[in-house]
């Protein structure tokens, strides 16, 4: 039996994998085993098709790693109820993962969605007073 991998690694090889390209949700199950994150990907696949994902931090302990991420598309498709915009965005996400293999088993992540709603027109303008 070898050596359990490295979950920094795992992490990385996994955010790397899924970059750039068309991601069903049978792809992103080869690299997450975790149903919620599975899903929140192939959901946010659908609405920025081929998103990147930037890795700028990694530390890993154990089977756990956490990950200071940058995730980057264009809105072509419906988003949690908000019509495609066309617009480039740029979401920070931080996270951790635990591992099992070559496999996110489960994860625990938390992103800037109040700046993708209003990188998408999905909050109401502001309206100053004078």
């Amino acid at each position: 039996m070898g050596a359990p991998a490295d979950p920094s690694s795992v992490v990385r090889n996994v955010f790397t994998a899924l970059s750039g390209r068309a991601k069903s949700r049978d792809a992103i199950r080869t690299y997450v085993a975790d149903a919620e994150l599975a899903d929140e990907l192939a959901d946010f696949e659908a609405a920025f098709p081929s998103f990147t994902v930037r890795v700028h931090d990694v530390f890993g302990a154990g089977n756990r790693a956490v990950a200071r991420l940058t995730i980057r598309g264009v809105h072509r498709g419906e988003f949690m109820g908000v019509p495609p915009s066309g617009r480039t965005v740029e979401l920070p996400v931080l996270g951790i993962y635990e591992v099992d293999g070559e496999r996110i088993s489960r994860a625990w992540t938390q992103g800037d969605t109040l700046s993708l709603f209003w990188q998408i027109g999905g909050l109401p303008a502001s309206s100053s007073s004078s």
